[in-house]
């Protein structure tokens, strides 16, 4: 009874085999769920435009039910890429963005002191043995963390010394992104000044 209800609700259908499979509904769900943060129209473009200058993977992040999502991403033309999937749900302790997303949570995280003073956190490795990422908080009115915004490659290119250039990259747009949103970029314009000094 209950799978003819999930059928009928289209979050399952029924396969010619007889199996199930996941229905179109939690599709239409995710494009509401990402209309109504109304965050699209903002982020997207940004993400484009990281993603040409970089050449590498740009992402968006936020927090949900103790993890981070990918809410948009853009992933570069080049075949080899880092590539996750909008929708993707990955743990908090682990990668630049998971970080970030600790860091400025309302709690904070004190072992994440360093993080917070520069404005973005990086990973190597930690998640996927083969990337590194970069990524810098992006705020709404009042200081509200709305996300993260990230850029990630393939370790063997994006080097060590490439990450305050990826840094330099996302303040510089996650400063539009939340003046775009109501908040203070004032924050990540000192830390933009402070890495390009």
């Amino acid at each position: 009874r209950l799978i003819a209800s999930l059928e009928k609700a289209g979050f399952v259908r029924r396969l010619s085999a007889g199996q199930f499979s996941v229905g179109p509904e939690p599709l239409r769900l995710s494009q509401l769920y990402q209309a109504s943060f109304r965050l699209r129209d903002v982020i997207l473009p940004l993400l484009e435009s990281i993603t040409e200058e970089s050449g590498e993977t740009s992402s968006f992040y936020v927090y949900e039910n103790g993890s981070r999502v990918v809410l948009f991403r853009v992933e570069p033309k080049r075949a080899v890429r880092v590539s996750v999937l909008e929708g993707a749900r990955f743990p908090l302790h682990a990668g630049a963005s998971g970080k970030v997303l600790r860091a400025f949570s309302r709690q904070g995280d004190a072992t994440l002191a360093q993080e917070r003073e520069r404005c973005w956190a990086c990973s190597f490795g930690e998640r996927d043995p083969e990337t590194t990422a970069v990524s810098v908080p992006v705020f709404a009115m009042g200081g509200e963390l709305k996300g993260a915004l990230t850029l990630s490659g393939p370790s063997d290119r994006l080097l060590k010394e490439h990450i305050p250039h990826a840094a330099s990259i996302l303040l510089r747009n996650a400063a539009i992104a939340t003046s775009a949103l109501g908040g203070s970029q004032t924050e990540l314009r000192v830390a933009l000044e402070k890495l390009n000094a």
